[in-house]
């Protein structure tokens, strides 16, 4: 007899695959490539690797959809902020206004070559060819009047109760020493797009609201002013906490940059080199002061001066003859929950300085930059694999970066040296080979003493650490409604790395199709393959082979102009050693925004049997605003979510969501081992089968 969570699996797949004879729709298509670009990130992370700013990524699509940017006005950089266009055709764009005078309209863009029908859709709503960038010469004191002011409140729980926050079984106290609430505030004030200012105040689950010397009332605390194009000098300036980004990420790229995702061929960094931050993401920013000057017409300096306290444990070491202590570890996470994490809160005084000199050139431009980091504690990394990285209590890096156009080719790179004179390199070239097709080449070969604190690189890891490898990626657009994205990329580390107790090598191989027809459906199929060596279980071993692959059917449904569905089919192999793992899941999602009303929704229901957590199935999911979420699925189960809107004025909107995860029978693996009994490690463990959250947020505008 068939097992009932089987057939349930089968018939719901069986569903999904009977809508596409009712397609009609008319597609969210930004949404759905920043998330599935998200999920990318995650997916190449490993499940935690790594650290990314993705409320910004959002932020900054609401604010185009707000002010639109003008494709007749903008130059590369600002167009570079459109993270879905490639080199080549900010290039054609450009060299097109150049000879052949402003756009009409943006269906104009279709005679120029790499801009298909898909690409205009992704354009619309937030690019026009009628309005100004804003960069009008009108004082902010003129403008005050007409700023947006926005408030957030937000409250998240989990319905069941962490280890965290229960006494342990010698009936010790908790360890969390705060209650179960996650607690979030925000203000913002926007001018047009010339001046922006905002606070956030945050405490995470299981963080006191009073801790003496640590914590008074919210644990993260964040503020900044920004400013764009004050005046004919002033390009950017930043005061309180801001972002980053500089060449293609080797020394410092504190926002989202360019990875391995589907959009195959959109691999260089670039845009603004000065961002405000708005993220709770509690250690990837800078707090300070910071500008970009414009020195005449071709040379841009970037300044910036930053002092903030880190995370991290400081151990006294009398025979250094600098600061007198020792610093292993700089961590990345922001919790503040028990004693132990408390005590290593702000402990470390991070100083930074840089500086950023940018020419430019007909339509290329070459930067040298350079960064100085100096801490109240000596640095001493700490693990074989981290043997060559520099050491002390001063490090600094610099580098020359560089991109140009010849003709269809447009070529890119940068050089750096870390302050051992280890040294990282990235080059590549992106090819117009065709008005339907892109090409693009990269290589890096990045030393394994090479390390900047403060890195965002293509790669296998964002490190920019003991990793050599070349990738090649195309987008191809053979007829209308058709687009193909492929990429291979071979690597190798000469030396250890964490889980991987020996020199190792990888390959990634990525493919996805997609069809669409305008007003009609779309549907796209990918296929991904990731073969690495990688150590069994932690344990010190020779790394042996992990071959993972997934394959995924992706659909949009509309089937009026109230009711969107969209539907998903992932599989997922997992072989390591003698062991083989395969996972499936599937998901039924609808949103209904109703025209004309106050009101909508969306939801979820996803059933999953996934074997191991290696054969792990990632899905983005819709949350509240500026939030996301992209779970891994693991074990034999369902999940659900429902979230619900409701604009209860023009200024007042109000946010709810509730989300489950609720695991099958508990049954024995192959070693025998009783699974699919709980959720999580640690403090943050969840015994039983059911694991549910609610969140709740107020938005008013005034």
């Amino acid at each position: 007899m068939i097992n009932p969570y089987y057939k349930s699996l089968l018939a719901m797949s069986l569903i999904w695959l009977c809508y596409f004879g009712l397609m009609a729709q008319n597609t969210e298509q930004v949404d759905q490539v920043i998330a599935d670009l998200l999920a990318a990130v995650v997916e190449n992370a490993g499940g935690g690797e790594g650290s990314f700013d993705f409320n910004t990524l959002y932020e900054k699509y609401e604010y185009l959809q707000k002010t639109p940017i003008d494709l007749n006005r903008a130059d590369r950089s600002d167009l570079q902020e459109i993270f879905f266009l490639n080199e080549i055709q900010i290039s054609n764009l450009l060299e097109h206004r150049k000879e052949l005078g402003a756009l009409n309209n943006l269906y104009e863009l279709q005679t120029i070559p790499g801009f298909d029908s898909n690409t205009i859709r992704l354009l619309k709503g937030i690019a026009t060819t009628q309005r100004p960038l804003s960069l009008q010469k009108i004082s902010i004191s003129d403008q005050l009047k007409n700023a947006d002011h926005t408030i957030y409140l937000k409250w998240k729980r989990f319905l069941q109760t962490q280890a965290g926050f229960l006494p342990n079984e010698d009936g010790d106290p908790p360890r969390f020493l705060g209650d179960q609430n996650h607690l979030y505030l925000r203000y913002k004030m926007n001018i047009g797009n010339t001046f922006k200012m905002g606070f956030i105040a945050e405490k995470d689950y299981g963080e006191p609201y009073f801790y003496p010397g640590k914590t008074y009332g919210a644990d993260y605390l964040s503020f900044h002013v920004f400013v764009k194009d004050f005046n004919q000098t002033i390009r950017f300036l930043a005061l309180g906490d801001y972002s980053v980004n500089l060449g293609q990420g080797l020394i410092m790229h504190n926002g989202f940059g360019a990875g391995k995702s589907s959009l195959t061929t959109s691999i260089r960094k670039g845009g603004y080199p000065l961002r405000a931050y708005s993220s709770v993401a509690e250690a990837n920013f800078l707090r300070g002061v910071a500008a970009t000057l414009r020195l005449g017409n071709k040379v841009e300096w970037t300044s910036f001066l930053s002092s903030k306290f880190r995370n991290g444990t400081i151990e006294l070491d009398a025979t250094d003859p600098f600061t007198g202590a020792n610093a292993q570890s700089l961590p990345l996470g922001g919790l503040n929950r028990t004693i132990s994490e408390l005590e290593r809160k702000n402990q470390i005084r991070q100083n930074t300085l840089g500086n950023s000199i940018k020419y430019r050139f007909g339509q290329g431009h070459i930067a040298f930059n350079g960064i100085v980091d100096q801490f109240n504690a000596t640095l001493v990394p700490v693990g074989l694999y981290q043997d060559f990285f520099p050491r002390g209590s001063v490090l600094w890096n610099a580098s020359a970066d560089f991109g140009f156009n010849w003709r269809n080719i447009n070529f890119f790179g940068e050089y750096a040296v870390a302050s051992n004179f280890s040294t990282a390199q990235i080059h590549g070239l992106l090819i117009g080979l065709d008005a339907k097709l892109d090409w693009v080449l990269s290589w890096r070969n990045y030393s394994r003493g090479y390390r900047s604190l403060s890195a965002n690189t293509f790669g296998e890891s964002q490190s920019g650490s003991n990793e050599q490898g070349i990738y090649s990626g195309i987008e191809f657009r053979p007829k209308k409604g058709w687009q193909i994205n492929a990429y291979v990329d071979y690597w190798r580390h000469p030396w250890l790395r964490f889980r991987v107790d020996a020199p190792s090598f990888g390959k990634e191989y990525f493919l996805k199709v997609k069809y669409f027809k305008k007003r009609t459906w779309e549907l796209y199929m990918q296929y991904f393959l990731e073969d690495k060596l990688r150590n069994i279980n932690g344990f010190v071993d020779a790394p042996v082979q992990n071959l993972r692959q997934r394959f995924r059917i992706n659909g949009i449904v509309s089937i009026s102009k109230d009711v969107k569905l969209r539907q998903r089919i992932e599989f997922s192999w997992y072989d390591v050693s003698d062991f083989n793992f395969t996972g499936f899941m599937v998901y039924q999602d609808i949103i209904y925004k109703p025209v004309g009303k106050s009101y909508s929704f969306n939801a979820r229901y996803a059933l999953f049997d996934i074997e191991d957590y290696d054969s792990r199935i990632y899905a983005y999911e819709n949350d509240i605003l500026n939030e996301y979420y992209i779970p891994a699925y693991s074990g034999r189960g369902l999940r659900l979510y429902v979230n619900g809107r409701w604009r209860a004025t023009r200024n007042l909107t109000v946010e709810a969501r509730y989300e489950m995860t609720k695991l099958t029978q508990p049954f024995n693996d192959e070693n025998g081992q009783l699974v699919n009994t709980g959720f999580g490690s640690g403090v943050t463990a969840i015994e039983g089968r059911v694991r549910s959250q609610v969140k709740a947020q107020i938005k008013y505008k005034f």
